[in-house]
This record gives structure tokens, C-alpha cells and sequence, in this order.
């Protein structure tokens, strides 16, 4: 969080789960935030960071959008101590999942067969 302490934030609304984890890891990091949008949703926040508008702390998903025109946001990894959550998955193999959600179970599956997802009970 250090390294862009200086930038603008695009954040989302207090009410979403990452409001108050944003909030955290600013504190943790002594990070009095300059936020220059607050957005409803992780599309229009991760659009904004697109756009240069600023910079975000959203969840790890590091695919590209299917237009190859659209601008690519660039995706940092976060070392700062309490920057990741406990998720728990299931899913049923007799129902076909959503579109956002097999992308999301796919994601999650991905980062485990690389080795990327921190172990139950190591501390960040």
C-alpha cells in the first residue's frame, strides 16, 4: 500500500465486504487515502483504474477482457499484512454455475494448482 500511497483511490461503498478491508490495510499502512470515486460494483471500479482514473485494491483476477481495445488495468500483487481473506468453495457438479461464478471457481482453482493460495492457519 505504500508504494501508492501518493495516487488517487477508486473505492467501493462502505457496504460491500471490501469497504471495510480497504479501510484496514490503509490504517495498518498509516494511509490517510485520497479517494477520487466511489463506485457500486468491482466492474465500474476496475473500468475507472482502466481508464487512469485511479488506483484500487480489488480482488486478484488477472484476465484480460474479451475486447482488445478496451484498456487493460495493471494488476499488483499485495504483500501487506491482512491483504488477503479466507474463501471458502463448493460447488455441484449437477447444476451448472453462472457465468461469474465458474469464473470465479476456475480463478480459485487456478491459483491452488499454482501453488498461489496462502496455507490455513500461516499468517500474512
Amino acid at each position: 500500500m505504500a508504494a501508492v500511497a501518493d495516487e488517487a483511490f477508486v473505492t467501493i461503498r462502505p457496504t460491500s465486504q471490501l469497504g471495510p478491508l480497504f479501510d484496514e490495510l490503509c490504517a495498518r499502512a498509516g494511509l490517510q487515502p485520497r479517494v477520487a470515486f466511489v463506485c457500486d460494483d468491482l466492474p465500474t471500479m476496475r473500468g475507472f483504474v482502466a481508464a487512469g482514473l485511479g488506483v484500487a485494491v480489488v480482488p486478484a483476477t488477472p484476465r484480460t477482457s474479451s475486447d482488445p481495445g478496451a484498456a487493460q488495468p495493471r494488476y499488483l500483487h499485495l504483500t501487506d499484512a491482512g491483504a488477503a481473506r479466507e474463501v471458502g468453495l463448493a460447488w455441484s457438479n449437477e447444476r451448472r454455475l453462472l457465468p461469474a461464478a465458474e469464473l470465479f471457481r476456475q480463478h480459485v482453482l487456478d491459483r491452488a494448482a499454482d501453488g498461489l493460495l496462502p496455507r490455513l492457519g500461516a499468517t500474512a
